[in-house]
């Protein structure tokens, strides 16, 4: 692998690869997967067999023990979070990685029948899975951004206006009805000018390559990511909820946390157990424990 494409002009670079608009991630694309059969497929450096031979033959080692009785771990490793991060809204939040169980595309959400609870928005099939779908805008007291559009959709493009009264009463002419031809009335054809919809005006969020952008507005698809599906599970207990963005996996310290601020949101002030610093955002890191606790008391 002389040049790692991914890491310049993919994903993980600078998202100026054209191939980004039809594959829309790395993963997808042939030469990423050349790569990898070729770290895979590659022969063995001189001396590879010889010297993992030796460090096999070695005497197994018990590992050093801490002064309670745990394997000594470095301070570095042993204060490391794994978390992932998303949106809702303007707001950053994370959550532990283990919480997370499943990543989907938003689903249709199906209401119950003789329940209103503004927490359950109702139920979810995620892979054939039943599941509570719940508002985490409304738990956190955050507006939901809401769209209507069905995916699949075509998206006009934006110099393209349309009023009301353009969509809902077109133009149609009186029917020219007089005595004589009262028996046959003489109905002119209505006058409905469609909208010039060209091949560049039409959008379909499968093939648009997925922008990252901490600072774009929420629900921009243009500048900001795409709303996801999130499961979060804690032994037996699952729920689904939608976010505005997913970013993904972030390492973090614990010396890198910092005590919560007065944040706008009263409701997500409560949850959040601290913050920290990522691309030149304030994200807030939300106490799992409480929140499964709180959605277990309210939601059902």
């Amino acid at each position: 692998m002389e040049s790692k494409c991914w890491r310049s002009i993919g994903v993980w670079g600078d998202l100026s690869c054209p191939q980004l608009a039809t594959e829309i991630h790395c993963r997808n694309c042939s030469v990423y997967s050349q790569g990898g059969r070729a770290l895979l497929e590659r022969l063995e450096p001189e001396g590879y067999t010889a010297e993992w031979t030796a460090l096999m033959a070695l005497p197994r080692t018990q590992p050093e023990k801490g002064p309670e009785g745990n394997h000594h771990q470095s301070s570095a490793v042993r204060d490391r979070l794994s978390l992932t991060i998303f949106r809702l809204q303007q707001e950053w939040m994370a959550l532990p990685a283990s919480v997370f169980d499943q990543v989907v595309s938003p689903s249709p959400v199906h209401s119950m029948p003789h329940y209103h609870n503004p927490l359950l928005r109702g139920i979810v099939n995620v892979h054939g899975q039943i599941l509570p779908c719940v508002s985490i805008h409304a738990l956190l007291g955050i507006t939901a951004s809401v769209s209507t559009e069905p995916v699949g959709a075509l998206a006009l493009s934006s110099t393209q206006h349309f009023t009301t009264t353009d969509l809902l009463s077109p133009d149609v002419s009186s029917p020219n009805i007089s005595s004589s031809n009262a028996s046959s009335p003489n109905i002119s054809s209505p006058n409905i000018s469609s909208p010039n919809i060209s091949s560049s005006n039409v959008l379909s969020p499968r093939l648009a390559p997925p922008r990252f952008s901490p600072k774009g507005q929420a629900g921009d698809q243009q500048q900001g990511g795409y709303p996801r599906l999130v499961v979060i599970k804690q032994q037996r207990e699952s729920w689904a909820f939608e976010v505005d963005e997913l970013y993904g996996l972030q390492a973090c310290q614990e010396s890198d946390l910092r005590q919560a601020p007065a944040l706008t949101h009263q409701a997500l002030a409560s949850f959040t157990k601290a913050t920290f610093a990522w691309k030149d955002q304030n994200v807030s890191y939300l106490e799992a424990q409480q929140l499964f606790s709180v959605l277990r008391q309210r939601a059902l």
